[in-house]
Formats: C-alpha cells, structure tokens, sequence
C-alpha cells in the first residue's frame, strides 16, 4: 500500500479531508496514492507536519516514520528530576508541547 494512502486511512482522513489540508482537490490525493503524479517537496513538507512522519517516510525510503524530537536533551534533562516517576512517551510529548509554547514567541 502507498504510504500517504496508508498515513491518510491510518488517521481516518478521507481523500477529500486530506486535500482540504493540503489545498488541492480530492482527485490530486487520488493522483498521489496511485503514483499517476509525483509528490512535491512542498506537498511532502506539508504531509510531515500533516502525519508527524520523516518525509523519508512519506517518500517510502525509510521505515522510520517517526521525528526526531526538537528537545530530547531538555526533556531527558527534565526527566532525570522526575527520577522514580514514570515518564511516558505521552508524556514526554506534553513536555514537548509545553516547551514550544513557552518558546513560541521567541520564534516570530
């Protein structure tokens, strides 16, 4: 199975959702998943942040499908004081979020 078609069913997106969130027809995902036209780097920017998948993932060049996270050195910093606490990978993904939001005027 192609990958976006995978990543769209996977998260309960119709070909018409997806198309909304990327700003093209639902007949381009159809063209997409059955290969009739190529991905483009922007497209495949916009599906990484879509799927919070690698674009190496949506390309099919890699089965990692996961990002790195931006502050694995912060949150494991974080997390050797919660030493004995159990910290969960939807944890450390709330860690995560808190921590772009503290940031996220520092960015504009």
């Amino acid at each position: 199975m192609n990958r976006l078609k995978e990543l769209r069913l996977r998260n309960n997106l119709t070909q018409e959702e997806l198309g909304k969130l990327l700003n093209v027809q639902k007949a381009a995902i159809s063209k997409y998943e059955n290969g009739v036209v190529d991905l483009t780097e922007e497209t495949i920017k916009k599906l990484t942040e879509i799927f919070n998948v690698t674009s190496d993932y949506i390309i099919g060049i890699s089965n990692d499908e996961e990002k790195p996270r931006k502050y694995n050195n912060e949150i494991d910093t974080l997390a050797a004081h919660f030493e004995g606490k159990n910290l969960t990978p939807k944890k450390r993904k709330l860690i995560e979020k808190y921590i772009d939001a503290l940031f996220e005027d520092d960015e504009e």
